[in-house]
């Protein structure tokens, strides 16, 4: 982990979808919504179908060496673009990441994407990178850095 650190987004689907819009998600046939529970009647009520779910997971010592074990298995893999992953290596960015992953691993299926925009240019320098190596390169990109200190 880096010393670089973000103010954590909000965990609200109005806050990410106007993120993912400022990201250059543009007439989304997408969007975030809440899961309020995984009992089958609160998930009845989750908008079908799904493509993704960003989940808090309170982090302890146990499972980062396990993750830290995954990604040391990712690091040469040129083919890590499906599914698309980075590692996250600046602190309180877990949001970020967590919409990233979301929208990039679902590409064919999001609608327009803005021309030139974030979304599509990083997609397009890092699809053919490690995990490690997108990881740096957004932490090198303040153009991402400056959108969600703005959503936050």
């Amino acid at each position: 982990m880096s010393d670089k650190k973000w103010f954590p987004l909000e965990s609200n689907p109005e806050v990410m979808n106007t993120y993912a819009a400022t990201l250059g998600l543009k007439e989304p046939k997408v969007a975030f919504g809440d899961v309020f529970g995984l009992d089958d009647d609160l998930l009845m009520m989750v908008p079908q179908p799904v493509l993704a779910v960003l989940l808090v997971f309170p982090i302890s010592e146990n499972n980062e060496k396990d993750s830290a074990k995954a990604i040391e298995a990712t690091k040469e893999d040129k083919n890590a673009d499906k599914p698309y992953y980075m590692k996250q290596t600046i602190g309180n960015a877990c949001g970020t990441i967590g919409i990233l992953h979301a929208l990039l691993n679902n590409a064919d299926k999001l609608g327009t994407v803005e021309e030139g925009s974030f979304l599509e240019s990083f997609h397009a320098a890092t699809k053919s990178m490690t995990p490690a190596q997108r990881a740096e390169y957004l932490q090198n990109d303040d153009k991402l850095e400056k959108a969600q200190a703005v959503a936050a």
